[in-house]
């Protein structure tokens, strides 16, 4: 049998259309993303990203 590669996938990523006021604690943005239907959100330069793999 041949070696196994692990990949990481690509994100697709959109800014939460929920989060109000600057974002510093990924956490808080992926509670809040998990309401919009995302698995996980993350903070980008104060925005909450909110994230799925592609």
């Amino acid at each position: 049998m041949g070696n196994v590669v692990e990949v990481e996938g690509k994100w697709f990523e959109k800014p939460s259309g929920k989060f109000k006021g600057s974002c510093f604690h990924n956490a808080n943005c992926a509670n809040v993303c998990a309401t919009e239907g995302f698995p996980s959100g993350i903070c980008d330069t104060f925005r909450c990203m909110c994230r799925r793999q592609c």
